[in-house]
């Protein structure tokens, strides 16, 4: 009589299993370096690309036109506030606008100060004209003595 055996297959020898969780587990921990490195590459390519553009690039270069902008309206502010707007009638500073009836007497500038009026009512205003050039400072003083001290 002939007998055949086949082998049970629902059991495993516990040696190949072994072998077969060690394999799991290096793949598991391949796949993870192989993540790792692929993240720390991204993140060298991507340092590496903005450095580039840092150092090659000047923040003058990269924000010229905002720059520009700005400077020019730092630029024509200043040029649009005025010191002493002077009139036929009136005399007017940044803060007070002075009829010359008010105005008693001008003092005019002396070994570097600032010339000032001495109003009726007894309070002295300086004007504070040495921001203009020189040829304006001349030419105030000298309007200011012939309307006021003349």
């Amino acid at each position: 009589m002939e007998k055949a055996y086949y082998a049970n297959t629902r059991f495993f020898n516990l040696t190949y299993v072994l072998i077969s969780l060690a394999i799991l587990i290096f793949g598991i921990w391949q796949a993870g370096f192989i993540v790792f490195f692929l993240y720390i590459l991204g993140i060298l390519i991507f340092l590496s690309v903005f450095s580039f553009f840092v150092m090659n690039f000047y923040p003058e270069h990269l924000f010229s036109g905002i720059l520009f902008e700005i400077k020019q309206k730092i630029k024509s502010s200043g040029q649009e506030k005025f010191i002493i707007k002077l009139s036929d009638s009136y005399l007017k500073t940044n803060r007070h606008r002075f009829p010359y009836t008010e105005i008693k007497t001008y003092y005019s500038p002396r070994g570097g100060s600032e010339p000032y009026l001495i109003l009726h009512n007894g309070n002295r205003v300086d004007l504070d004209i040495s921001w203009l050039k020189k040829e304006d400072r001349d030419e105030v003083d000298t309007f200011l003595n012939n309307i006021i001290n003349a």
